[in-house]
């Protein structure tokens, strides 16, 4: 057992074993992960009272006050707070360390304030060149990455580094890093490559690969896709390079076909122009280009039509709609016409020289054995 703690010493918590203070570690973390959660959740319910500043404000000092009872209760539960005394005895009789280790937490704690600041900033803009979700991605992680590697910099010669040993032992580390984790390094350089040369924007109804979605945020990573269902799809960046991607937003328009059938005995050329009448009276078709039938084939019970058909600011939304209703109106404008739209028949005909009676084999009983005619 310990003794008292020695007057104007920091208290403890005695608890005995290695093992206790293993297991009021985890409390805490554990602790602390809930209280989070349970800050999140209320600043959830306040976003719709109180701006989104004031709510990120009270979540940092949450946040602080959180961290800072919890690394508290560290240092009295390990009884770290002698040598954190002495640590800082230490920092104090050498004034240049002290200074040191008090600009380089000024310089990223400003580094990483100014990343805030110019979030909220190209967020709120109104300005012709910011009018893109795009623009707005691009510029804050150029300029995230440039005020890091300022920081950084800055802190190294705070630090008296030598840059040029630093660059030589980066090279080697480099090689190292770049070999445990190059598909990262990968996906961040193609998420360079994607927010510049912008094969796609935010906003963009895209196919890459199996996945379809609507483009919510690029990020130098990953790409986030939206799908029609309401999932949320993750795809690292890498892969979307490698991959085979369809822009169906590109252009601000997209065409759609759909079959329909008709009877033999129809004239086709009368059931082209009542499909094409309607279809041009119907909601959300463009009139230019203007939708056009053509006789696809013959098939089994019908001839063919395909109806073809743009729409504006493509969304798979407003593809399924405008489907929906040239489908409602064609079949409508069929039915006023008389035009029948045949369901797939098939005709039974006996052989040359034997009726069915004749051409009826028994069949098989479900146990194997013969069975009788059906009659």
């Amino acid at each position: 057992m310990r003794g008292q703690p020695a007057p104007g010493q920091v208290p403890f918590v005695d608890l005995g074993t290695t093992a206790e203070q293993v297991v009021a570690t985890a409390a805490l973390v554990v602790g602390l992960a809930v209280a989070w959660l349970a800050v999140e959740a209320a600043s959830t319910r306040l976003r719709g009272r109180l701006s989104d500043l004031a709510v990120e404000t009270l979540e940092t000092v949450a946040f602080t006050v959180l961290v800072g009872a919890t690394a508290t209760a560290l240092v009295v539960v390990w009884d770290a707070a002698g040598q954190i005394v002495d640590e800082l005895a230490t920092i104090a009789e050498d004034e240049l360390l002290g200074v040191r280790i008090v600009v380089s937490v000024l310089v990223l704690s400003t580094a990483y304030g100014l990343t805030r600041v110019v979030r909220r900033v190209v967020d709120r803009s109104r300005v012709a060149e910011l009018s893109t979700d795009h623009r707005r991605q691009v510029i804050y992680h150029v300029v995230q990455v440039t005020l890091y590697a300022i920081g950084m910099l800055l802190v190294l010669a705070v630090w008296e580094v030598n840059l040029r040993d630093l660059l030589i032992g980066a090279g080697v580390l480099g090689v190292v890093i770049g070999l445990a984790a190059r598909e990262t390094l990968g996906a961040v350089v193609a998420g360079f490559v994607l927010l510049f040369a912008r094969p796609f924007t935010v906003g963009d109804w895209v196919v890459i690969a199996d996945r379809e979605g609507t483009v919510e945020n690029i990020t130098v990573v990953n790409t986030r896709l939206r799908t029609l269902d309401g999932e949320e799809v993750i795809v690292p960046n890498d892969r979307v390079a490698s991959q085979e991607v369809v822009n169906r937003s590109r252009e601000g328009r997209l065409r759609e076909t759909v079959e329909v059938g008709v009877d033999y005995e129809t004239d086709v050329r009368e059931a082209i122009e009542v499909a094409e009448r309607a279809m041009f009276e119907t909601d959300g078709i463009l009139k230019t280009p203007a939708p056009q039938v053509i006789a696809e084939r013959f098939g089994d019970s019908a001839v063919v039509l395909e109806l073809q058909f743009w729409i504006a600011d493509p969304s798979a939304g407003r593809l399924y709609r405008a489907r929906t209703n040239v489908v409602e109106a064609v079949k409508e404008a069929y039915a006023d016409a008389g035009i029948d739209v045949p369901f797939p028949q098939r005709t039974l005909s006996p052989r040359d020289g034997i009726t069915l009676a004749e051409d009826a084999r028994p069949r098989p009983t479900p146990d194997g054995g013969p069975g009788g005619d059906d009659r």
